[in-house]
């Protein structure tokens, strides 16, 4: 047995959770339970939400200022899959909808629609998760410190060692790897990011998972479309502020 302080050491599967600044971790990097946790949390607090005699405009701003950030929190590591941000996202209008008396029934395309549109103004979730995926990603390359020096490296050699898997490897490669995550979240909503004005992001030219990539991400055009412009959109206002 080690001893520290006169203390033996306990052991911890890397299977098992550990809770570190608020997020859900594990020794072999998966996130599942920081999205059962999540999931959870969010859904208690919409119930008492939706049992409140809180006013529409309160149940609005409690959604947008409060349980909004709190799933947005642990974006910057890129945790979720698209079904886990599409299951969070129904969590958001279907608590939307009940703070306007509306049913549940109602579109979700109309829910996420602007409010100048029709809308109910309560955008998916998967404006900010890419948006702060590509941010962090970039800020992480562009960085002068070790961090940056570290990520150049790794990235590198990461585009190098993907382009040498094979299909198959491509459901645990989107699961545990951030970098992947990255790149898809560019690819998804048509950025590219550039290196001396040249393209640095170039799945196409990882042949053999580039097809695979593509079964990964949505096929519905519209949704595509409306997600790239919204992120676009937030990309340029946060450039500005």
């Amino acid at each position: 047995t080690i001893k520290i302080q006169g203390k033996p050491i306990t052991y911890h599967s890397p299977r098992e959770p550990f809770r570190h600044l608020e997020v859900e971790l594990t020794m072999d990097l998966n996130y599942k339970h920081h999205f059962k946790s999540t999931y959870h949390k969010i859904k208690k607090q919409i119930q008492h939400l939706k049992g409140s005699y809180a006013s529409t405009n309160q149940k609005l701003r409690i959604i947008e200022t409060c349980i909004r950030p709190a799933i947005a929190y642990a974006f910057a590591a890129a945790p979720y899959t698209p079904t886990q941000i599409k299951a969070l996202d129904g969590l958001m209008t279907q608590a939307t909808k009940h703070a306007y008396r509306l049913s549940i029934g109602m579109s979700t395309a109309a829910a996420h629609q602007d409010k100048s549109r029709g809308g109910l103004g309560c955008h998916s979730l998967e404006v900010e998760y890419h948006l702060i995926c590509q941010q962090n990603l970039v800020r992480a390359l562009n960085d002068q410190g070790p961090r940056g020096t570290i990520t150049r490296a790794l990235f590198d050699m990461q585009k190098t060692g993907v382009d040498l898997l094979t299909a198959e490897h491509m459901p645990s490669l989107q699961r545990y790897s951030l970098r992947m995550r990255q790149l898809l979240s560019l690819k998804q909503c048509k950025t590219r990011l550039l290196k001396r004005n040249k393209e640095h992001d170039i799945l196409e030219d990882m042949n053999k998972l580039a097809e695979t990539i593509d079964t990964l991400l949505p096929t519905d055009k519209c949704w595509t479309d409306l997600l790239v412009t919204d992120t676009h959109t937030a990309q340029s206002g946060s450039a500005q502020c």
